[in-house]
């Protein structure tokens, strides 16, 4: 009698698992947006660069022996490709190897 209920409740668990599995409750599938009925569409992807120009207002920098150089410049940033970005951000960075922590608009 024993081994009767033993088979049944090993029968149920093997049951039970393969429902799990079917049901995806122990997860064995990625699912995509097609499982879903969700259709994705990409458009307008702007591809070309925008144009950035960093002039040297015509001057000549030497570095001092001793303290800084200010030196001035004009950033001009151009989107030929018509995207909708508008906003262009700089940072200076003294290091050849930190980023730098703050942006400018």
């Amino acid at each position: 009698m024993k081994k009767i209920i033993i088979i049944i409740l090993i029968t149920i668990t093997i049951l039970f698992l393969c429902l799990l599995y079917i049901f995806n409750y122990i997860p064995h599938r990625k699912y995509t947006n097609s499982d879903f009925g969700i259709d994705t569409y990409i458009s307008k992807i702007d591809k070309d660069r925008p144009i950035v120009t960093l002039g040297s207002n015509g001057g000549n920098y030497v570095k001092p022996s001793t303290g800084t150089a200010t030196i001035q410049t004009t950033i001009t940033a151009d989107d030929i490709a018509g995207s909708p970005l508008s906003t262009m951000q700089y940072a200076w960075s003294t290091s050849n190897v930190t980023e730098p922590t703050s942006w400018n608009n």
